[in-house]
């Protein structure tokens, strides 16, 4: 049976003990908050080119203390109403970390609900390889969580769920654990007896898929909203492992299994668990790498759309072969329909709906770009393009990380590695890591 391989999405990976709740380490104060920096302006270019910009903002930018100026492109439509909105001031976090005796050295961020957010900072233990400083939505830090074990920091409606995972003597098993966006716990652990999937979440929930530590059992899901288990643990249809399993926009879920003869399968539950189909196929003679994955991302009303993405690592390099979106699934359907004209067209952007549309993300992997910009275009719920978010990083080249988007529109971004610095020189093995977030950014 195909042993899961946890998906790190929206949550980050860390390191079964009860998490503990502690004050963390923050630099660079603006108003007295340790670790803050709270940039100003709020102007945007709307459609008609007039100025919905604060007193004193030039008119198309947003201005911060730090340099990250964001720029609107955009072009009117009316279909892009709602779409267009000011945006918000950056704010800045930035911590330092052990370099040298950290087991990782990549920081990680997630932002629930409410807009707060968690920065995962490395730590020199390897069984709980992060550290998590829970940040409010105006950067000042308000808590911290250091999971026990290995495991999964995912962001809730309010606060966040911890998922943890051992093993042990070919035994595998996991525990689930709540708290607020402090880091203050919330109800008991659920313990699941098995191997743990996380699958990327959303305002409706996220899902578990668990494999057995029996070889005969079948693979289970769960469905848990804010912590809580929704439904299940429920048996699939099909044989075999989850390649993934997705939220729609009704709070339906589909499964996706590998099939056989190259193919791809499907299976839709109800917003209550009820099997609303049997397994399906989506895709027939399709080419699966040792790394191939399959994902579906909610669209708007209802129904998902499935991405697939193949890489190989090898020899100091990373080669993508595969990188795009291949079907829709409307909601409860067995039916799978082309993908729509505006993401076969963008076959290397990721997106995520937002209130008033769809926000796109391209990002090549490892490229070097001057001057160092990422972007977000922002699309019309009928897929219509808006324009052009320029979220500049650096006058410089560098390589950017790519974005990131929380539960609430927050806006997120990492400095690049590159750019990093050592803050005390008289303690040259710490490593700046630093944040830079827009609240609520999109809308």
């Amino acid at each position: 049976m195909r042993r899961l391989v946890p998906v790190v999405a929206a949550a980050i990976l860390g390191g079964c003990r009860q998490p503990s709740f502690q004050s963390g380490p923050g630099t660079s104060s603006s108003a007295g908050d340790a670790g803050n920096t709270v940039g100003s302006g709020t102007g945007v270019t709307p459609a008609d080119g007039g100025s919905t910009g604060s007193a004193g903002t030039d008119a198309g930018t947003t201005s911060s203390a730090n340099g990250a100026i964001p720029t609107d492109r955009r072009t009117p439509s009316a279909s892009c109403e709602g779409v267009i909105r000011p945006l918000p001031a950056v704010v800045t976090y930035q911590t330092s970390f052990d370099q040298v005796r950290s087991f990782s050295h990549h920081c990680g961020v997630t932002s629930e609900g409410e807009g707060n957010v968690a920065l995962a900072v490395p730590r020199p233990v390897p069984e709980r390889p992060y550290s998590w400083a829970l940040l409010s939505r105006e950067g000042k830090l308000i808590g911290s969580t250091e999971p026990p074990d290995h495991g999964f920091l995912i962001p809730n409606t309010v606060g966040y769920s911890l998922v943890s995972y051992d093993y042990n003597s070919s035994h595998y098993s996991a525990s689930l654990w709540t708290i607020d966006e402090f880091g203050h716990g919330r109800g008991v652990a659920t313990v699941l007896d098995g191997s743990v999937g996380f699958i990327p979440t959303s305002r409706a929930g996220f899902v578990l898929a668990l494999t057995s530590n029996s070889a005969t059992a079948p693979d289970t899901i769960r469905v848990f909203a804010d912590g809580t288990l929704l439904w299940g643990p429920k048996s699939l249809a099909k044989s075999g492992g989850v390649v993934s399993a997705n939220i729609d926009d009704e709070g339906r879920v589909l499964v996706l299994q590998f099939g056989g003869d190259h193919s791809l399968a499907g299976q839709w539950f109800d917003r209550d668990g009820t099997d609303l189909t049997g397994s399906f196929v989506i895709g027939k003679d399709l080419v699966f790498g040792e790394n191939a994955s399959f994902t579906g991302a909610p669209l708007h009303g209802s129904g998902l759309a499935i991405h697939k993405y193949d890489f190989a690592i090898g020899m100091g390099s990373f080669t993508v072969f595969e990188n795009k979106w291949i079907a829709v699934v409307p909601s409860g359907s067995t039916e799978a329909r082309a993908a729509p004209d505006w993401l076969t067209t963008r076959p290397g952007a990721s997106f995520v709906r937002t209130r008033g549309g769809y926000a796109l993300f391209h990002w090549d992997r490892g490229v070097k770009v001057q001057p160092c910009v990422e972007h977000v275009e922002l699309l019309s719920a009928t897929g219509a393009s808006c324009g052009t978010l320029d979220v500049p990083v650096d006058s410089e080249s560098c390589t950017p990380g790519g974005l990131g988007v929380g539960l609430d529109g927050t806006l997120l971004q990492m400095l690049p590695e590159e750019l990093e610095t050592t803050p005390d020189p008289s303690r040259p093995y710490l490593k700046t890591c630093t944040l830079r977030f827009w609240p609520a950014a999109l809308p």
